[in-house]
């Protein structure tokens, strides 16, 4: 997922839920204080086909758009939430987006610490600083959720996977983490798994099993989980780190289910779309029929690749390096058939701090709901 802090749209419950009722499953889930609620669209009201759920890193400039949490296919009213991505090394710039926000973001997702075997997790940045954090987001009520990657050895992750004794030692490193910064939930961006195809059947099986024991003693105490997901069409999918995740397994366990619909053609392959319409649209289908809709978030990248000679990996480039390397060059526009729709907006909105940023974020919210009715069966 983004290495910047992010923002995220979604939907509230069912009309006719009682506000402080707890949505079921299935149906789009009411937003407590956390990354963004809206505050940010509370003004669209509306029946919807699906919900949807926006992300854009803030602290630092949009690196991501993220739509997620579809929801009932019935009558829905939407009430978008947005939930925000804060790196270790650009916590300053993207705590003080967040807070002064405060009333737009639900929860914040500080990217932090590594686990590099089932029992040990480190903070890969400076641990006053984010305690500091952790208390500014608290102070606004927002929630505090820390983020967790993996750099085990491929037959370690195997192995604990494999080992009912292991990953209870691993959820225990883990709830270590949360009661040690009082936080308010984990996101696990656990990319390693599935990397050896040795190993890649037990990290399937053994996974869920991990985030259902870790999930009940999140839930035990009112607090969230969260994951990353590879980008599939189908199961068990194509490459051996598609066949590690379950999708419907891990899906019931799972508060938010953060499918990576990025990277279609990636910095070290082919030059291509980052995420074509197309491919897109199946990978998200095919989430939303996996995991129960309310759960998806659908990955959008605000980014691109600058390639360069054949057999060099492309740089990658935000949307004003797109615009400098435009200029640099005397480069023109052009539109293709895979671009559908393209709208301008004046002035800066890198940051959600700026002015202008909440009609940027509610077009593109209205957009994914527009688009997701028009796709959805009758």
């Amino acid at each position: 997922m983004p290495s910047l802090p992010s923002l995220r749209h979604r939907m509230s419950a069912p009309s006719g839920m009682a506000e402080d009722a707890e949505p079921p499953l299935d149906s789009p889930r009411r937003t407590t204080k956390s990354p963004r609620p809206q505050r940010l669209g509370a003004s669209v009201r509306r029946r919807l086909v699906a919900s949807a759920a926006v992300i854009a890193t803030v602290g630092g400039g949009l690196s991501s758009l993220v739509v997620g949490g579809a929801g009932a296919a019935q009558a829905a009213v939407p009430h978008p939430t947005v939930s925000g991505y804060t790196t270790y090394w650009a916590v300053d710039a993207g705590t003080a987006d967040v807070s002064s926000n405060y009333d737009v973001f639900t929860d914040d997702a500080l990217f932090w610490f590594n686990a590099s075997s089932p029992t040990t997790i480190t903070a890969k940045g400076p641990v006053a600083a984010l305690t500091s954090a952790i208390a500014t987001l608290k102070a606004k009520h927002v929630k505090a959720i820390l983020t967790v990657t993996d750099s085990m050895a491929p037959s370690a992750t195997g192995a604990m996977m494999a080992d009912p004794n292991l990953r209870a030692q691993h959820v225990a490193a883990l709830m270590n983490v949360v009661d040690t910064y009082g936080a308010d939930g984990l996101d696990l961006d656990y990319e390693g798994i599935g990397s050896d195809a040795t190993t890649a059947a037990q990290d399937r099986s053994g996974y869920p099993l991990l985030l259902g024991a870790l999930a009940a003693q999140l839930h035990a105490q009112h607090k969230t989980l969260a994951i990353s997901l590879s980008a599939k069409t189908g199961e068990p999918g194509l490459t051996n780190g598609q066949k590690a995740y379950d999708y419907v397994a891990i899906g019931k366990v799972v508060d938010q289910a953060k499918i990576m619909s990025y990277d279609q053609h990636w910095s070290g392959g082919a030059p291509g779309a980052i995420a074509g319409m197309a491919w897109t649209d199946s990978v998200i289908s095919f989430a939303a029929s996996a995991i129960p809709p309310s759960k998806v978030f659908m990955g959008i990248p605000l980014y691109g690749y600058d390639w360069g000679a054949p057999g060099t990996r492309a740089a990658a480039v935000t949307f004003t390096g797109v615009q400098n390397l435009m200029q640099q060059y005397n480069a023109k526009h052009y539109r293709s058939d895979l671009v559908t729709e393209v709208k301008e907006f004046e002035g800066p909105h890198l940051l959600p701090a700026k002015d202008g940023w909440e009609e940027v974020a509610d077009y593109a919210l209205d957009w994914a709901v527009e688009h997701a009715r028009q796709s959805s069966p009758a």
